[in-house]
């Protein structure tokens, strides 16, 4: 029996199939060894990106409270008061913006910038918490 041309057909078709099923699966194992190396990439990526972001924020604050400062230096006056307050402590241990309202006779507000001006000359101690500010002016001799 000869063969016809409907069985060289179909065997033509076939082979095909499997040729593009075989290119399919080579592409499929570069896929997954290129994955490999995409993946690394983007590890290293996020990375930096991560490090970048984080200098640049430093950077930004860094600038931001710059800025601040020199705003404060410009439009910072001294307040009438503020050589009383330094006399009122020359003897305590301890400031607060209550001690101020009491003896000075003024709002809490206006205290607690004459206690922002004390601690930006050095003359007392940064905040902790609701507890009183240490004096620093007797332990440097003033």
């Amino acid at each position: 029996m000869q063969p016809s041309f409907t069985s060289f057909f179909l065997i033509g078709i076939v082979s095909f199939f499997l040729y593009l099923f075989y290119r399919f699966v080579q592409a499929l194992e570069s896929l997954s060894k290129s994955a490999g190396k995409i993946e690394d990439r983007l590890t290293q990526i996020d990375e930096t990106i991560r490090i970048l972001s984080a200098r640049v924020g430093d950077a930004y604050e860094d600038y931001r409270t710059i800025q601040e400062d020199k705003a404060l230096d410009a439009t910072y006056d001294k307040d009438e008061l503020l050589e009383e307050a330094k006399n009122l402590l020359k003897d305590k241990d301890a400031a607060s913006a209550s001690f101020l309202q009491r003896r000075l006779q003024i709002g809490y507000a206006r205290a607690c910038r004459i206690i922002d001006e004390l601690e930006r000359e050095g003359i007392i101690g940064p905040a902790r918490g609701s507890k009183p500010r240490e004096v620093l002016s007797k332990k440097n001799g003033d």
